[in-house]
């Protein structure tokens, strides 16, 4: 395990399901002292939105939080760790560079260069960078290091499931049409949580209107507030089967695919580039086609396969750390 004893981090990312937390917490736990930057300081619908369209805005609100943390003069630091960087300007990032110059700044993507560009600006100015996504580690020649789970998902034993298939995430792309087929095929007896978040009455609305997928959709198939953290990590421990729709556009695992490994549960998902993984047991993981998305009761009814120690491992928060600062002179 990496020591880091007195270093000093600069830590910017977004605030994304506490995921960052526990990255700060792992750092903190190796000895650094840790300085956290939110890389995504908007937080209204609205004000998100709006800078979807025009980036300007997210880069001010970046820049004004980073003027105000950066008036202290005495800070130093000697690692600079950016998860995603989306709202650095290449000025700002120049800056940075420029004030802590003994420091190494290290980038990691969780994003695909299809959902968040904004990410892939900047990827030169970096000393590493690293991926989540196979496919644009090899189209942009960075170092392809997959997600992690959490501590909180490691040897939790649960006796009995209260659900059979539990799905967490916001209504985007083809999510519901896959849900609604899926649904539509699977056994009456099985106990099945949809949790499909949209943002807003009037967004689920807008899409009932102008998208044909959504044209036989209730408003009762979907829920308008986001679920807590301590909600989602007790559904997600007391489901035996997790699904998993990424976004089309995506190659990448989702935080979704390596929690279930976590947490040892089967698992559901749309993304066949998951069949490349060391992890990857047909037994455990199911490929989930699209356009017709039907699944065996032989999958539905079978239990668990443990996989290894040694792969389960590689993907807990203490080995990505590892990997992600594995080349920092201390």
């Amino acid at each position: 395990m990496l020591n880091l004893n007195s270093k000093n981090v600069l830590f910017i990312a977004p605030n994304f399901f506490g995921y960052a937390n526990e990255i700060k917490k792992e750092l903190e736990l190796r000895g650094a002292r840790v300085s956290v930057l939110e890389d995504r300081p908007l937080r209204s619908f609205w004000a998100i939105a709006l800078s979807k369209v025009f980036p300007f805005f997210k880069r001010l609100a970046f820049f004004r939080l980073c003027n105000s943390f950066f008036s202290n003069e005495s800070l130093n630091f000697d690692i600079v760790l950016v998860i995603n960087g989306e709202s650095f300007s290449k000025k700002l990032l120049l800056d940075l560079k420029r004030k802590f110059a003994v420091a190494k700044f290290i980038l990691y993507i969780w994003d695909s260069d299809h959902n968040k560009p904004d990410a892939y600006n900047f990827i030169k100015l970096y000393d590493v960078v690293y991926t989540f996504d196979k496919r644009n580690a090899k189209e942009y020649g960075l170092r392809f290091q997959p997600l992690f789970f959490k501590p909180y998902f490691e040897n939790i034993v649960v006796k009995k499931s209260l659900y059979d298939i539990f799905f967490l995430g916001t209504n985007h792309s083809d999510r519901y049409f896959i849900i609604s087929k899926l649904k539509e095929h699977l056994p009456q007896n099985l106990k099945v949580l949809i949790y499909l978040f949209v943002q807003a009455p009037w967004v689920y609305w807008v899409r009932k209107l102008t998208n044909f997928h959504h044209i036989k959709s209730k408003s009762s198939d979907f829920m308008f507030q986001p679920l807590k953290k301590d909600a989602f990590n007790e559904l997600f421990l007391n489901s035996r089967i997790i699904l998993d729709i990424e976004h089309p556009k995506q190659t990448g695992l989702t935080f979704r695919s390596i929690e279930a490994l976590g947490a040892q549960k089967k698992l559901i998902t749309t993304n066949p580039s998951i069949s490349s993984y060391d992890f990857y047991d047909d037994s455990n993981i199911f490929i989930l086609d699209r356009l017709s998305p039907r699944v065996p009761d032989s999958f539905l009814y079978s239990e668990y396969n443990p996989v290894s120690k040694d792969i389960y491992d590689r993907y807990k928060l203490s080995s990505w750390l590892d990997k992600v600062l594995e080349e920092v002179n201390l």
